[in-house]
């Protein structure tokens, strides 16, 4: 395995994957600032889909993520869809 940890983010059109470099005492912090990556105040982070706090130890291999407030509830979406389709036939 390659000593390296993925950033992966989205702009409103286009997702950006990052590899960089691990370093001993890694902290997700380090791989925002290495991506020069400004966390927003509705944003969040993790690793491998799961939140996790800037200060957590990054692991050789991991995937940091960076997470956008939901737009819609995917209930509400999929039922929404549902509904259009329904009306189409």
């Amino acid at each position: 395995m390659k000593l390296q940890v993925e950033f992966f983010y989205y702009t409103s059109n286009d997702l950006y994957h990052m590899e960089m470099a691990w370093f001993s005492g890694m902290q997700v912090r380090d791989v925002l600032q290495l991506a020069n990556y400004q966390l927003g105040v509705e944003e969040s982070v993790g690793i491998f889909g799961k939140i996790t706090a800037i200060d957590s130890q990054v692991m050789p291999g991991d995937r940091i993520e960076i997470y956008k407030p939901l737009l819609i509830d995917p209930k509400v979406a999929r039922r929404l869809r549902a509904a259009k389709k329904g009306k189409k036939g």
